[in-house]
């Protein structure tokens, strides 16, 4: 009885080894079938370069701009030509000049909008050129009143058109206070001559009535 049970437990000893074996076998295939084999490729981004820009005119103002921002991930390349406004301002009075148009070139000149061209040629004594629609090619003193007249026709960054503006400003109220002051004595002129003329007014009366005093006295008397 007790052989058949030592058996018995041996049997059941294998049986449960072998099924902890099976088990662990299995476990050990399916971890092996999840890993995952990877290869890195390095794919770099290319290289922005800024682009080129060709001026080929020998006689132009313009100048070439370029750029270029190089990340990571991103490239990015810009690329303008910019135009010199004062270069084409001094080659355009240039060609008018000698051309023979020496106002016109001047004025030219004097459009600049940092105003120092106006401001030098006002300060030598020689006003820039002054035209508009109703008069035009005005030089000299004629030139210098218009342009006093009308500031706002000169350069922004001219000193000369801050100095003007602020006379013009200050004669304003100049102007305006004298108005006021002269309205002012005005109406107390009117007030005076009111007044008088009241106490003319009362004094008429205050005769007129001594009169009447006079000739009822005289009549009670007779």
């Amino acid at each position: 009885m007790n052989f058949r049970k030592a058996i018995s437990y041996l049997l059941f000893f294998v049986a449960i080894t072998g099924i902890l074996y099976i088990l662990f076998s299995s476990f050990a295939k399916a971890a092996d079938s999840n890993t995952v084999s990877s290869t890195v490729i390095d794919k770099s981004v290319g290289t922005a370069n800024a682009p080129g820009i060709n001026i080929n005119q020998n006689d132009s103002c313009g100048t070439a701009n370029s750029i270029a921002i190089q990340s990571q991930i991103l490239g990015i390349a810009r690329g303008k030509a910019i135009i010199d406004l004062n270069c084409e301002r001094i080659k355009l009075a240039r060609v008018l000049g000698q051309s023979g148009l020496r106002v016109a070139s001047v004025s030219v000149l004097c459009g600049d909008p940092s105003g120092r061209v106006f401001d030098a040629m006002w300060r030598a004594g020689t006003t820039c050129p002054f035209g508009s629609l109703l008069d035009q090619g005005l030089i000299g003193e004629e030139a210098k009143v218009m342009w006093a007249k009308n500031p706002t026709m000169i350069p922004e960054g001219s000193h000369f058109r801050k100095m003007i503006e602020t006379a013009n400003v200050v004669k304003a109220e100049k102007k305006k206070a004298d108005e006021k002051a002269k309205k002012k004595e005005l109406k107390e002129k009117a007030k005076k001559q009111k007044s008088k003329k009241v106490n003319k007014d009362e004094t008429s009366t205050t005769k007129k009535g001594g009169l009447l005093l006079s000739i009822v006295t005289i009549l009670l008397i007779l």
